[in-house]
């Protein structure tokens, strides 16, 4: 039966791998000595971990709905002589991924709750609003004609940036979620956690419903943000947050297109085309 040996002390026993991307080795497992289930992360880029647990430690000192912690350590992969890699250790929480418009209006809600947490001292990356403001400017300036299907390229969307700072996730989506189906659930993989402008949260969760092609989900995680939230933003708002998350989909894509796997960027610029011009986009996108 194979384990994992942490330098800590920590031994993971009954794994079963779970995930490997780029970036790490994912397994599922038990904790020696008490039982309890968890998800291992094995790092393969190193630092690649730093920021989830930062989010993690923050979170748990607050009260968010994260999973729990249990060790930030080294270990080796079983049959691996190398040097051991940077390892992190968090309970598995129940739930499953969310399929209905309800299990996103509960995502909604969780997102609303990060950001009414205190990001100071955090020490998670802090993206001022100037900053983010400079970096949608950039985007968009670097796809130039390529966004026309989708808006004005003379439309002014600086000024919507220019919200509270607050923790962020930084990619809010079905993959990243778990629905218990009673509570808010738990937010997983906070490697893009980072502090922004409150907004992009829920702009990102929006678009990703929409470009899966869900307006339902879409319309439902929007409701349940602000239902949680100390928020009541407008539809110009509403629509200048999903311009921002468009283009960052976009670009992101643009930018990597050369790379296998990667989605058409065009895609991301048709989905965000059909939701500013369709005439039920207060009622279903915004």
């Amino acid at each position: 039966m194979r384990s994992l040996e942490c330098l800590d002390g920590t031994r993971v026993e009954r794994l079963v791998p779970a995930a490997n991307g780029s970036r790490h080795h994912v397994f599922f497992g038990v904790e020696a000595g008490t039982g309890i289930e968890v998800v291992a992360k094995v790092e393969l880029m190193d630092g690649a971990l730093e920021t989830e647990r930062r989010a993690l430690a923050w979170g748990a000192a607050h009260g968010a709905g994260m999973p729990a912690l249990r060790a930030f350590t080294r270990c080796a992969l079983p049959g691996d002589d190398g040097e051991p890699a940077r390892c992190l250790i968090s309970e598995r929480v129940p739930g499953s991924a969310p399929d209905t418009p309800d299990a996103w209006a509960r995502m909604g809600r969780a997102l609303a709750r990060l950001a009414a947490i205190p990001w100071e001292g955090c020490g998670l990356a802090t993206l001022t609003a100037e900053t983010f403001a400079a970096g949608h400017h950039r985007r968009a300036t670097e796809l130039g004609e390529r966004l026309a299907p989708a808006l004005d390229q003379g439309t002014d969307f600086q000024k919507s940036l220019v919200y509270p700072l607050v923790l962020t996730h930084g990619d809010p989506g079905g993959g990243n979620y778990l629905d218990d189906g009673a509570t808010v659930g738990t937010l997983l993989d906070w490697e893009t956690a980072h502090v922004a402008p409150r907004g992009l949260d829920l702009a990102r969760a929006v678009f990703i419903a929409l470009i899966d092609g869900r307006p339902e989900r879409a319309a439902a995680v929007r409701e349940g943000y602000l239902a949680e939230a100390d928020w009541r933003p407008t539809p110009d708002e509403l629509r200048a947050w999903l311009v921002v998350a468009g283009v960052q989909f976009a670009h992101w894509r643009w930018e990597h297109r050369d790379k296998p796997r990667v989605r058409p960027w065009q895609d991301a610029v048709d989905v965000l085309a059909r939701a500013l011009n369709d005439p039920e986009r207060d009622r279903a996108y915004a």
